[in-house]
């Protein structure tokens, strides 16, 4: 009984650890994309980021409460949401979708506005 005890309680950490390590890190270029645009904007790396908007700025990015410490902006706090490639935030006066390079998400808003990978 104590093996089995144990066996179901190490599984169920397993299964909570491997959830947890799943899922997706921010790290990577961003890409405004749209039928005018093809634009890097974002590159973030370990919690930091560099946003190119109206010249350049540092980000600071707090993935608890979901949100981008942005310096020299007037609002300068700016939450976001992810998920599978897309980062949507008010990152140039306007909310929008913003494509991680590399994802399917990335390479269907390419196709879907007539771009290629090396524009």
């Amino acid at each position: 009984m104590k093996r089995l005890l144990t066996t179901l309680i190490l599984g169920l950490t397993t299964l909570f650890l491997v959830a947890c390590s799943n899922q997706s890190s921010l790290d990577g270029e961003y890409y405004w994309i749209s039928e005018n645009r093809n634009e890097l904007i974002l590159t973030i790396t370990d919690g930091e980021g560099v946003l190119e908007s109206e010249g350049t700025h540092s980000v600071e990015i707090d993935t608890d409460s979901k949100t981008f410490e942005i310096e020299g902006f007037s609002e300068s706090t700016v939450s976001y949401k992810y998920k599978d490639g897309v980062l949507t935030a008010n990152l140039t006066g306007v909310e929008r979708d913003y494509y991680k390079k590399g994802t399917d998400a990335y390479e269907e808003a390419l196709k879907e506005y007539g771009y290629s990978d090396d524009n």
